[in-house]
């Protein structure tokens, strides 16, 4: 189970054994998730060809909507399976451009890659690649964009110091 917390400009996603740590880390969430009875189905590291097809005809078979956290260096490639997803009905989010780790690379670098991805994939929601981000990495991003993201357990010191 994950948990969406939202502010006016970013969405974090949490296990919830973190909430009582990151509560008054992040005291400008959103803690509390209005509609309970909503399951958020999303797909990382698209569009793929092959892959992106069969989903997208699976889902229409159910008559289902997601949302597909893209990788800008795939759009380059692919852009007709980009098209496909946004005109199927879903929708689309930035993924970086180049899957990149945020941990150990120099945040200018992070936001940069972040950034040549925003002039491909038309969206205003961001999820980092592994989950790895640093807060000063977060930062700057969350100026511009809604972010959703889930903490491992290992990942959360990394988080926390960063």
């Amino acid at each position: 189970m994950v948990l969406t917390l939202h502010s006016k400009r970013r969405t974090l996603m949490f296990r919830p054994c973190f909430l009582r740590l990151l509560r008054p880390l992040l005291p400008d969430m959103t803690w509390e998730m209005a509609d309970r009875s909503s399951v958020y189905l999303t797909f990382d590291d698209g569009p793929t060809p092959g892959i992106t097809e069969w989903i997208l005809k699976t889902l229409a078979g159910y008559g289902v909507r997601a949302t597909f956290f893209c990788l800008g260096k795939n759009v380059e490639q692919h852009p007709d399976l980009y098209r496909a997803i946004a005109d199927a009905g879903h929708k689309v989010g930035n993924h970086s451009y180049s899957h990149i780790k945020g941990w150990g690379m120099a945040t200018g670098q992070y936001v940069a890659d972040v950034d040549l991805a925003n002039q491909l994939v038309e969206s205003d929601i961001f999820r980092p690649p592994y989950g790895r981000i640093r807060r000063r990495q977060l930062l700057p991003l969350c100026q511009s964009k809604v972010l959703m993201m889930v903490l491992l357990m290992q990942q959360l010191h990394l988080f926390l110091s960063g």
